[in-house]
């Protein structure tokens, strides 16, 4: 629900790709800063592909309703000096 740290506007969410797949939160331990940290992917519909997204870090559920949640966390990006994280959000439901 944002695009490099900045939120989308909810008019324009609605034109934008939905993606299908299998989440899963797992705790590993940070490449760069050498702490554990929450892990959210969401890895293709068959065992062999990539993961949809790039993963989200120190993930955390920032809503819920009966039929939906939102995961929110970090998305780590290679900048032009190195990687940085940004936020980012996660609408999920279930199909």
């Amino acid at each position: 629900m944002r695009d490099r740290g900045v939120r989308i506007p909810m008019k324009e969410l609605a034109n934008r790709d939905s993606y299908l797949g299998e989440l899963v939160i797992y705790e590993s331990t940070d490449e760069q800063t050498g702490r554990s940290v929450r892990i959210a992917a969401l890895h293709g519909e068959n065992q062999t592909s990539l993961d949809v997204l790039p993963p989200l870090r120190n993930v955390e559920i920032t809503g819920a309703a009966p039929l939906a949640f939102t995961l929110s966390g970090f998305e780590r990006i290679q900048g032009r000096r190195g990687a940085v994280d940004v936020a980012q959000e996660w609408w999920m439901r279930g199909v």
